[in-house]
């Protein structure tokens, strides 16, 4: 079946805000696990995506409920970057504010965007999986008509 029109755009937006998460958090002071962790969560994103580029199934339904999640996650942060007390008052902040603001509401528009986009006619019938889709072109056998 033909690739429907946006799903690439979509795998790049995806990959960037990955590179854009890793430029956020992976800082100097972070311990080797957390990095090691950081890195190896990202690796498998970037693989879903990929799958999720090629059509399969397992990887649509990865990407719907991850961008779920992110709204989820975009808006609760972002209450806690703009509400917490020692977030605003304080000069000095363990994370890059204004990065950090803007890619959680990228994230947040991403994840809307996604969901939408995920569940439109054209990119569900992609997705199928190949035991559910229609036979296309397949020769119908009629039973023999009598005289």
């Amino acid at each position: 079946m033909k690739r429907p029109k946006g799903l690439t755009l979509t795998a790049i937006l995806m990959v960037l805000c990955g590179i854009v998460y890793l430029g956020i958090v992976l800082r100097p002071w972070r311990s080797p696990a957390f990095i090691v962790i950081v890195i190896v969560g990202t690796c498998i994103g970037f693989f879903t995506i990929w799958a999720y580029w090629k059509g399969r199934y397992w990887a649509w339904n990865c990407v719907l409920c991850y961008s779920g999640l992110c709204i989820w996650a975009a808006l609760r942060s972002w209450n806690a970057l703009f509400l917490h007390h020692s977030l605003t008052t304080t000069p000095t902040h363990s994370l890059p504010i204004a990065p950090t603001r803007m890619w959680l509401a990228a994230r947040a528009i991403l994840g809307v965007a996604l969901l939408y986009y995920l569940n439109t006619r054209s990119v569900r019938d992609f997705f199928r999986p190949e035991s559910q889709q229609a036979p296309s072109n397949s020769p119908s056998i009629s039973p023999p008509s009598s005289a």
